[in-house]
């Protein structure tokens, strides 16, 4: 069963919003970072990207994880 969060889209501008940074550096990182989420193209013949709700808050959640980890090994050193 897919879920609703599969479902929703975001925009450019959304993204941008929820990760607190902005366009420019999404565009760098679609570029430049090989584990920023891709986005959906060419949806319903629009030029505009779109990513899955999902796919941002795993991304969120990666990064988190990801700092946890180097602030445990901070305190471990």
């Amino acid at each position: 069963m897919m879920r609703t969060d599969d479902l929703q889209l975001l925009s450019l501008r959304q993204v941008s919003g929820l990760l607190g940074i902005c366009r420019t550096t999404i565009w760098s990182r679609l570029k430049n970072d090989p584990d920023f989420p891709k986005p959906l193209r060419n949806l319903a013949g629009q030029k505009k990207l779109y990513w899955r709700r999902s796919t941002i808050a795993a991304y969120l959640d990666r990064l988190e994880a990801e700092a946890n980890a180097n602030a445990e090994q901070g305190h471990a050193a």
